[in-house]
């Protein structure tokens, strides 16, 4: 019988080097082995248990922050993950992040019965000691109504004491798909809010991204053309501690257990990054998926998404994975 966790650990190590984080090993790996603790193989058959992110620049002129990203949710885990999730927080208790507020929404969770799915990620990024951490509320649309949905919003705001002013406003009137509070060092917390769109198009694109620079114009009307597969959009804003809309990212979710055929899927993700980004991003990408070859998973692609933020455009890929 195969060791999973021994297949999965090999290729998370191949992972990190390819990121270029192996200063960071040890610390991802210490983290993982609280994440698979009593973990159970066959979630991966029936839910995206985990995925991993890859950023690519949009134009030649750019560079993409090194960054390691993974996201880790609690399916098949309503209440063995909170203490999951604490235990990783506490190995970066000198980065002095928000634990009341963490407490405040993991209490608000169990009031909701934990019926969402509730996600933990986490980004390292090059030359920075501590990794942002963020709790999301997934798959709202399934779990409650809409009047639901907006109280839980409500009560988060509340939560990290944002004042309700007409930037938040407005998105009480949309159908909000998923919450994420962003947990960073010094006590400093975001809210990100995703707005669910079935359809999308350039008009409605352009209410939010004004102005909208011919490059960028090009690579969202290529994006929107990618047809492929079973998906839905979200639109999604993050804000500041100050109320202010930081950034803005567009997401194509892939409904991965209505996809039979994977291949015109990463077709499509390829020649977009081919058309915007260097020549080598897109070697980048071929390589990366000839590093989960004989790894004992296979992979999927669960998100393309395209980042505004910091005036720093890019490419964002996540996969997650299955065993074979």
């Amino acid at each position: 019988m195969k060791d999973r966790k021994k297949d999965f650990l090999n290729l998370l190590k191949k992972i990190i080097d390819f990121q270029g984080f192996n200063l960071k090993q040890n610390e991802i790996i210490k983290v993982w082995n609280i994440l698979l603790k009593d973990f159970n193989w066959q979630w991966l058959k029936l839910n995206q248990k985990f995925d991993f992110s890859f950023s690519y620049p949009l134009s030649n002129s750019q560079v993409c922050s090194k960054r390691f990203r993974f996201s880790y949710n609690n399916f098949g885990e309503k209440t063995n993950y909170k203490k999951k999730f604490l235990k990783i927080f506490s190995i970066y208790k000198e980065g002095k992040y928000n634990i009341q507020v963490l407490n405040s929404i993991f209490e608000l969770a169990e009031k909701l019965n934990n019926l969402h799915q509730t996600t933990l990620g986490m980004e390292y990024l090059a030359n920075q000691k501590f990794p942002r951490l963020k709790l999301y509320f997934e798959e709202l649309f399934g779990c409650y109504t809409p009047l639901k949905i907006k109280e839980i919003l409500k009560r988060i705001i509340g939560i990290l004491k944002l004042e309700r002013k007409a930037s938040l406003e407005k998105f009480f009137e949309m159908e909000i798909g998923a919450i994420c509070v962003d947990f960073l060092p010094a006590n400093k917390v975001n809210l990100k809010i995703y707005i669910l769109e079935k359809k999308l198009n350039l008009k409605k694109i352009k209410k939010w991204l004004k102005p909208i620079t011919p490059a960028n114009f090009k690579a969202i009307s290529v994006f929107l053309s990618l047809k492929n597969g079973k998906y839905f959009y979200y639109f999604t804003f993050r804000f500041s501690n100050k109320n202010m809309v930081e950034a803005i990212k567009l997401y194509k979710i892939y409904n991965i257990r209505q996809i039979s055929n994977f291949l015109p899927v990463f077709k499509e993700i390829f020649l977009s990054l081919n058309n915007f980004s260097k020549p080598v991003q897109s070697a980048n990408f071929l390589n990366l998926l000839k590093l989960f070859k004989n790894s004992g998973f296979t992979t999927f692609p669960v998100i393309f998404s395209f980042d505004l933020s910091f005036q720093k455009e890019k490419f964002d890929l996540y996969l997650t994975l299955n065993y074979e």
